[in-house]
């Protein structure tokens, strides 16, 4: 098997069991940040020792802009996500690269609008209720590395 696929496949696990924390507590809990990390580091050291991988660094650091634009958002009081939801996005972004990124972010956004306008529509929640995001990234992942590689 191939390694990228194998950290992939970490990836999603990883995933899976941070979305099952956060649909519990709505936090994401610190060890799938660190490990997430990690897998991204090493990732990042398998590319950039692969010949076929060479001039992928710029890609790399693209994948990183979402990550960057939320830690703007956070810091400036704009509160659209959570940080351990801006973390989890970067390290889907290194570990997927910039076009798995986007696929995995549009397949959540739209699941969670969905599911969100579900849930207005039968009053389950408010308005300005907050719903974990981390699950959808986790379905936009596995759907990801198991569907469209």
């Amino acid at each position: 098997m191939n390694i990228g696929i194998t950290v992939k496949i970490l990836l999603v696990i990883v995933v899976t069991i941070a979305a099952i924390y956060d649909m519990r507590t709505m936090t994401v809990p610190m060890w799938t940040v660190y490990l997430l990390t990690v897998l991204s580091v090493c990732m990042i050291i398998l590319r950039l020792t692969e010949r076929k991988y060479a001039g992928q660094m710029r890609l790399i650091l693209l994948s990183c802009i979402p990550w960057i634009l939320i830690c703007i958002c956070n810091r400036c009081n704009i509160d659209l996500i959570g940080t351990g939801d801006g973390v989890m996005i970067a390290n889907i972004g290194i570990i997927m690269t910039l076009s798995g990124l986007f696929f995995v972010l549009a397949m959540a956004l739209t699941l969670a609008s969905v599911s969100s306008a579900i849930l207005l529509i039968f009053k389950k929640v408010k308005k300005h209720d907050r719903i974990p995001f981390v699950p959808f990234l986790a379905v936009g992942t596995a759907a990801s590395v198991f569907f469209f590689r």
